[in-house]
């Protein structure tokens, strides 16, 4: 059929692939649209977190973001999170998280234990130590991964 469909269209018979070329059209496509709408949401992420939208996120409004997620996490509104709530989105990196946030080690993190491993990971990607994490500081390839589990 697509044999017949190339005479008719090109007049000759071309020895084209057509399907491994409409394969990696489509696999260009789907990998490009991927990444925009990544940086879309990323965006997004920064310009909800950045609410005085001065350009930069300081301590106080990565709390207040951090505040808000916990909340989102704890399903059961008990004040704590166990594994299971902390990774209900099967997150590969959300177990090495939850032992960093799990200060006391009983198996459950409660907001304070949240909040403070949001702070310590914000002091540790500020990595100028003005205050503030800059958008670069934010989107590093080793900042990102971690601190989208906070906001």
């Amino acid at each position: 059929m697509v044999n017949i469909l190339r005479m008719r269209l090109f007049g000759d018979k071309r020895d084209i692939k057509w399907g491994s070329y409409m394969k990696k059209v489509l696999i260009i496509y789907m990998l490009f649209f991927t990444c925009i709408i990544t940086v879309c949401i990323a965006g997004s992420k920064f310009e909800q977190m950045d609410t005085n939208k001065d350009g930069k996120i300081d301590k106080k409004e990565f709390q207040g973001a951090a505040s808000t997620r916990f909340k989102q996490y704890d399903k059961d509104n008990n004040g704590s999170l166990g594994k299971e709530e902390f990774n209900a989105k099967k997150d590969t990196n959300s177990d090495k998280e939850f032992e960093y946030m799990d200060a006391n080690k009983d198996g459950k993190v409660n907001t304070k234990e949240f909040l403070d491993a949001a702070s310590k990971r914000f002091d540790l990607y500020d990595i100028n130590h003005d205050g503030y994490l800059s958008r670069e500081e934010f989107y590093s390839q080793h900042a990102y991964p971690i601190l989208r589990f906070y906001f």
